[in-house]
């Protein structure tokens, strides 16, 4: 009789844990498509969710007539955390820590160079050093997750030079597709 309570006590548990697994689960998909819980990927300006958006508005982050063209959040439940990206006018990298949020910004006119170094394994992220006129920097971090990495700096590449820009950045070409981790 005790082993039967016992049993049942345990069907209990993994159910319980079954359950709260599949929530989990559920809750980061629906977060994700939501636009609420960051994408593991860099997103192209067709793929970033309006909600996503409108944090960004919300936190001060853009301003309202810009457009983002590439974004990349390393927050693992919320885009409010940190997040890289690029707008039609300027590139982007901001932190929210204890003292508020951090925002490191400059247009594309006020930039000197853009350094690219590709990540060495599939689990970092690759880093974009932006350097202005006035001796100014700051790193943006991309996934390398589906290329997205070489992506958003080819495009901000276009962008900066489209201002007047350097002559394309640092040396090193993005990775060929032949040469992208599994």
């Amino acid at each position: 009789m005790k082993w039967k309570y016992l049993l049942l006590g345990c069907g209990v548990c993994v159910g319980l844990c079954g359950v709260v697994v599949v929530a989990g689960v559920l809750y980061l998909g629906l977060g994700i498509e939501s636009g609420r819980v960051p994408d593991t990927v860099a997103l192209p300006k067709s793929k970033i969710h309006s909600n996503t958006l409108k944090t960004l508005r919300e936190m001060g982050v853009i301003e309202a007539q810009e457009e983002v063209q590439y974004f990349y959040s390393e927050g693992f439940l919320s885009i409010e955390a940190t997040g890289n990206l690029f707008t039609d006018s300027r590139v982007i990298a901001y932190r929210t820590d204890d003292e508020g949020l951090q925002l490191y910004a400059a247009t594309y006119p006020e930039i000197a160079a853009v350094d690219f170094v590709p990540s060495e394994s599939w689990l970092d992220d690759s880093t974009l050093t932006i350097t202005t006129h006035d001796g100014d920097w700051f790193v943006l971090f991309v996934s390398a997750e589906s290329q997205g990495d070489d992506l958003f700096y080819q495009r901000l590449l276009e962008y900066w030079q489209r201002a007047g820009g350097g002559d394309g950045g640092n040396a090193e070409a993005p990775r060929s597709p032949e040469a992208s981790p599994p």
